[in-house]
């Protein structure tokens, strides 16, 4: 029985971990910029980390960053692969992203906004936005089902990782 109990409580523990983060939804007018607590972290202990995640989640680090306020704000354009799909009748294709990521900091939390500035597919740029999404077909009939939640789940999965470093916690590759 107490081995129940514990096992119950582990995996509660695991399901809310990250659940305290807003999450990045998007709208016809963009993607509105999260707040995130992190009690107990100083703005310039915030940036010292944001800035080490930079340099361990891009591979020009360098390059990608734009702005580099110390202990106020870091701004970086990055490239997302495969950050959203579509089905075209049973055949999954996957879209690219340009994106921009402007991070605030002050004591105990951030601001992380995300803007997408272009979608990609096999390194062409396409002629549709991510305000199509909330049409139901595009001009050849097919439909963008299925690119609002994919595309969500990309930019809160880096949203968490993000969240993930600052606090200290490992991702399931680090060893």
């Amino acid at each position: 029985m107490k081995k129940l109990i514990l096992l119950i409580f582990a995996l509660i523990s695991f399901s809310t971990y990250g659940q305290n983060i807003p999450k990045l939804i998007l709208t016809k007018q963009g993607i509105e910029p999260i707040i995130v607590q992190v009690d107990s972290i100083n703005s310039a202990t915030l940036y010292k980390r944001a800035m080490n995640w930079v340099q361990a989640s891009y591979k020009n680090p360098k390059e990608v960053l734009k702005a580099n306020i110390e202990n106020e704000k870091i701004r970086l354009d990055g490239y997302q692969e495969k950050s959203f799909y579509r089905i075209f009748d049973i055949r999954k294709v996957e879209y690219d992203v340009s994106y921009t990521l402007e991070i605030d900091f002050k004591d105990g939390k951030y601001k992380f906004s995300f803007t997408p500035n272009q979608i990609w597919i096999d390194g062409g740029k396409v002629m549709f936005t991510l305000a199509n999404f909330f049409d139901d077909k595009d001009i050849n009939g097919n439909s963008y089902e299925g690119c609002k939640p994919s595309f969500e789940k990309s930019i809160n999965d880096l949203s968490l990782n993000f969240y993930s470093y600052l606090i200290g916690k490992k991702s399931a590759n680090d060893w």
